[in-house]
């Protein structure tokens, strides 16, 4: 039940990031308040609460003393999904326009690209520990999950290309956005399922 309400939760979470998205690219004055940019911050923030809720590990809670080396890295790799929330929340919360991140100049953007590039490089890390270990279906889903669940933060650069190509960067991102996180909710739901 847990991987089937996975699956729903990134189904909103890509509408949500690629409105995001098509918004954040509209954005002439990020010091100006935009009421669209703020409700979809709100619900950019609520999805990735409700995202973080049901990715958890929770398989591992409680079992500190017996995690392996990749069983650590994956609850630190989910930890990290935290980041780019907090700093969309902080953003939101001390921002002149009351937005996330992405909404906010290209300091926000390049700030939640790092993210990104944190998360997907602690991801190899969990990648490579797990494939070393003789891993089963669902460690081997989880393992790759901990990478495109960080594709599209590390996407978020594109926002910043300039207008000369069109809205090609837009697209790309877009169809990222989409592709990765209905791959997230897929892989999240197919490890709760080889799980049991």
């Amino acid at each position: 039940m847990l991987g089937v309400t996975y699956a729903l939760t990134y189904v909103a979470y890509a509408v949500i990031d690629v409105a995001g998205d098509i918004k954040a690219s509209t954005i002439t004055d990020p010091t100006v308040e935009d009421p669209v940019a703020q409700f979809l911050t709100l619900l950019n923030l609520v999805a990735s609460i409700m995202s973080q809720s049901v990715g958890a590990p929770y398989d591992l809670f409680g079992g500190e003393e017996t995690w392996n080396t990749a069983e650590g890295l994956e609850v630190a790799s989910w930890g990290v999904g935290f980041l780019p929330l907090a700093a969309g929340a902080v953003y939101f919360f001390g921002s002149a326009n009351k937005a996330i991140a992405e909404f906010n100049s290209e300091t926000g953007i390049l700030l939640t690209t790092f993210l990104g590039l944190v998360g997907i490089s602690l991801g190899v890390c969990v990648a490579v520990e797990t494939f070393s270990h003789d891993p089963d279906a669902s460690s081997i889903l989880s393992a790759v999950q901990s990478i495109v669940s960080f594709l599209p933060t590390l996407g978020k650069f594109l926002l910043t290309i300039n207008d000369e190509f069109e809205g090609v960067p837009l697209v790309i991102l877009s169809v990222l956005d989409l592709v990765c996180d209905l791959a997230n909710g897929a892989l999240g739901c197919a490890a709760d399922v080889t799980s049991a």
